[in-house]
């Protein structure tokens, strides 16, 4: 869902299903959408928000554990500023403590890199969408199909986007029957056929 972490990125994405049409929000937009865009050396591990929400917490040495291994990513990247690998690791750590301004700025270095790559800039949708950034998080979500037609993260983030923050239902109901169609065991589907069609029904209870 991030939106989702995966969704993971687009990670935690299902338990806001549920939710849908309460118009809570995207599930994935609380948790890093993608952990598929983790390199193979990257660790799955990513910090967790401290108190104030604005620095990466570490009880252990912090020459040790997640510290250590971002500490190890921003030297890499002093070294090598097109380091792609270390801009998608710093960018999700960033994410994950909720520093969506500066997870931006380091998923659009790392788009700059790989401009094709759909898991990053599903994430840097889903930045924007944090950052109250609505246009440009769908303008990047109708890239991420573009370059991957049928990529579930995509379809379902636009669609909880367009229905919770534009108000769009149709289109909601068009990006999740999308998904559907195209990834029909997907687990960002279970369930999405009842959603649809209870926005169906509203929709028509509405309009009489």
């Amino acid at each position: 869902m991030f939106c989702f972490r995966n969704l993971k990125s687009f990670r935690a994405h299902l338990a806001g299903l549920s939710a849908l049409l309460l118009f809570i929000g995207l599930p994935a937009c609380e948790k890093h959408p993608s952990a598929e865009n983790m390199t193979p050396s990257s660790s799955p591990d990513l910090p967790h928000p401290s108190d104030s929400g604005d620095a990466i917490s570490e009880t252990s040495h912090p020459g040790t554990g997640v510290m250590g291994q971002i500490n190890v990513f921003k030297d890499r990247l002093k070294e090598n500023s097109k380091d792609l690998e270390a801009l998608i690791f710093l960018g999700n750590s960033n994410f994950d403590i909720k520093r969506f301004e500066k997870a931006k700025v380091l998923y659009l270095q790392a788009l700059s890199i790989d401009p094709k790559n759909p898991v990053v800039r599903t994430d840097l949708a889903t930045c924007f969408r944090n950052l109250k950034q609505t246009d440009q998080s769908v303008a990047e979500l109708r890239t991420v199909l573009a370059l991957a037609p049928g990529h579930p993260p995509a379809l379902f983030n636009l669609g909880v986007i367009l229905l919770n923050d534009i108000g769009d239902r149709e289109g909601a109901i068009e990006a999740w029957q999308q998904l559907l169609e195209v990834h029909p065991k997907h687990e960002l589907a279970r369930g999405l056929a009842e959603k649809i069609n209870q926005l169906k029904t509203r929709g028509v209870l509405s309009s009489s």
